[in-house]
């Protein structure tokens, strides 16, 4: 059975009109009903639908701030550009553009928390089945930033060494 909407907003004349459609669309062996079921999968499959419903399971085991963390990079960085998209046409080609305009910001550990946000989203909706498989796991490799990230840990280490030696220490946070 086929519904049209509710009889108070719905003219009969369109009801009417609607009716008829379905019969062609019956005639010619197509499901009227079939189309709305795949529209309504398809709207629930968008990496929107699915990262607000992951992050509303999150909700409950976050702290407040990771949550709104997390929320703030999706809401921000990923729906933009990718929220309409179902989750499973998104490619390796698509995230790294996002990845590369975070980086022109010289945020490059913004870019490698925005890649594994996505990736939990993924294996998410790969749980839920709405997705075959991570599509993006190669998106964005981390080896290309490895002698930053070295001279960082190094600073790092260098730092607590002088530390432990008595060295005079510095507050991060004023």
């Amino acid at each position: 059975m086929l519904s049209f909407g509710d009889y108070r907003d719905v003219p009969l004349k369109r009801a009417r009109e609607k009716r008829d459609e379905a019969r062609r669309l019956l005639a010619d062996g197509i499901d009227p009903s079939a189309g709305r079921k795949a529209e309504r999968i398809a709207s629930a499959s968008t990496l929107r639908a699915i990262g607000d419903e992951w992050l509303a399971l999150q909700k409950k085991t976050l702290a407040a701030n990771t949550y709104e963390i997390a929320h703030g990079r999706l809401t921000n960085m990923l729906y933009p550009s990718l929220g309409n998209l179902p989750i499973s046409e998104i490619k390796a080609p698509d995230l790294l553009a996002v990845l590369r305009r975070i980086e022109s910001r010289a945020t490059h550990e913004t870019a490698h928390r925005v890649r594994a946000l996505f990736g939990r989203v993924a294996r998410y909706a790969i749980a839920t089945g709405r997705a075959e498989r991570d599509e993006i796991r190669g998106a964005y490799n981390r080896a290309t930033r490895m002698a930053d990230r070295k001279a960082m840990m190094q600073a790092w280490a260098d730092y607590l060494d002088k530390l432990k030696h008595g060295a005079e220490v510095i507050p991060l946070r004023a």
